[in-house]
Order: C-alpha cells, then sequence, then structure tokens
C-alpha cells in the first residue's frame, strides 16, 4: 500500500473540519520542527500510516485513537492523554510515558521495553 503524504499543517486543517480517518498517511514535516505537543487530535485513525520518527507529543490528547502497529519508538508522550487509545501492536521502545493517562487503552502486543 503506497502512501499518502500530508503535512502536519495540512492534517491540522483537516481535522478542524470533523476529519478523524488518517489511515494510511505519511506526515510529511518542516524544518521549523517535529512536535504535536498540546493539540487535541482525539478519535484520529493513523492505522498504516507512518508518523515519521520521534515527535514530541506532550500534553497530546489522542484520546480514543488508533495507534495499532504504529512505531511511536522514542516518542514523548509526557503528560498526554491516551486513555481509551488502541496501541494494540504498537512499538512504544524507549518512549516517554511519564503522566501518561493509559485508563482503558489497548496494549495488547504493545512494546513497552525501556519505557
Amino acid at each position: 500500500m503506497e502512501l499518502k503524504s500530508i503535512t502536519v499543517k495540512k492534517l491540522l486543517r483537516l481535522y478542524a473540519t470533523g476529519e478523524r480517518d488518517f489511515t494510511g498517511i505519511k506526515l510529511i514535516w518542516t524544518p521549523s520542527g517535529r512536535t504535536l505537543s498540546g493539540l487535541n487530535l482525539s478519535g484520529v485513525d493513523f492505522t498504516g500510516s507512518s508518523l515519521g520518527g520521534f515527535i514530541d507529543c506532550a500534553e497530546i490528547n489522542l484520546s480514543g485513537a488508533n495507534l495499532s502497529g504504529l512505531d511511536l519508538s522514542h516518542f514523548n508522550f509526557e503528560g498526554a492523554d491516551l486513555s481509551g487509545t488502541d496501541l494494540s501492536g504498537a512499538d512504544l521502545w524507549r518512549a516517554n510515558l511519564d503522566r501518561v493517562n493509559l485508563s482503558g487503552s489497548n496494549l495488547s502486543s504493545a512494546i513497552l521495553q525501556d519505557t
């Protein structure tokens, strides 16, 4: 499956209009930074997507999101709301999960080594 490239700016614009299905996307980052800190992306579906390596997601709201099977290694989720999030099969190796709300999340088969 070929991933559809989308900029973070466009993702946020689409989210603001009510879009939640971002399956099969590849995020394109600007040189100014790789951060989604403090954003509300609750309920998004990133199934089969490539988020592009380390991202600062401190204080992000991803409650009810589908992040299953994603490579989230080295991500910074400090203080994030991941309640009710599907993280099944996700690679969270060395992700920062300090003060993260994981209540009701699906962590089956997730890689949680060195978190």
